[in-house]
């Protein structure tokens, strides 16, 4: 079990890993960065330069901090993982981890780790989770019935920086509600999401003051 230092900036999870900062993204497929290999539990991973183009000198400029690149889904999946946002601590194990709480059922998509039910508007749907999102993600037709918050700005690796109007939707995972700024995605961008049998992303907005287990191995999301 190996405790890294966890930071929010900018409504980004950064984690240090042998002095460097990471993004820490559950929704990444891949991992990269500006070093060639990274060590987590006594395990060494290959570290590629950049993803679709993407390297560590743009990553930090548009998260504005210094990063030397991405922890991505083909690493996260290799552990079992607690993250406690409030306390800015994530715990990595390759043994298997506990914590009290509410169990959610999660699958994956290619290493995606997807909420099987999460309720929007009174009815259910599957949402990603992903950690490296700064806002929350809805492609449903009842985004527009919530308040605005107004437009702001993201990137994705595919297509650089966009712009997505705002709103805050009330997601209930399991017997918890959380009130999430919420985009949508157009374009092959929401054709990603919805292909994966999702109809939205759920950001680390959720993770501000709960502290949470992440199991992908044994496909559960636990609640505390």
């Amino acid at each position: 079990m190996t405790n890294f230092v966890l930071k929010s900036k900018l409504n980004h999870l950064f984690i240090t890993i042998d002095g460097n900062e990471w993004l820490f993204d559950t929704g990444g497929s891949v991992s990269f960065g500006k070093v060639d290999t990274v060590q987590i539990e006594g395990k060494t991973f290959s570290i590629p330069r950049k993803y679709m183009g993407f390297d560590s000198e743009t990553l930090s400029e548009w998260v504005q901090n210094p990063t030397v690149g991405i922890i991505g889904a083909d690493i996260l999946t290799k552990f079992d993982i607690i993250i406690d946002v409030p306390k800015r601590i994530v715990t990595f194990s390759e043994e298997k981890l506990n914590l009290d709480g509410e169990v959610l059922p999660i699958y994956d998509f290619m290493g995606i780790p997807i909420f099987e039910v999460a309720t929007i508007g009174g009815m259910d749907y599957s949402m990603i989770f992903d950690t490296g999102a700064q806002v929350s993600y809805f492609q449903g037709p009842s985004l527009h019935d919530f308040t605005s918050l107004g437009a702001m700005e993201d990137f994705h690796p595919s297509i650089g920086k966009f712009q997505t109007e705002t709103f805050l939707v009330d997601v209930k995972l399991g017997s918890k509600s959380f009130n999430l700024q919420t985009g949508s995605l157009e374009g092959l961008l929401g054709m990603s999401v919805t292909m994966t049998g999702a109809m939205g992303v759920i950001g680390n907005e959720m993770l501000a003051n709960s502290v949470v287990g992440y199991f992908p191995r044994r496909n559960e999301f636990v609640l505390n």
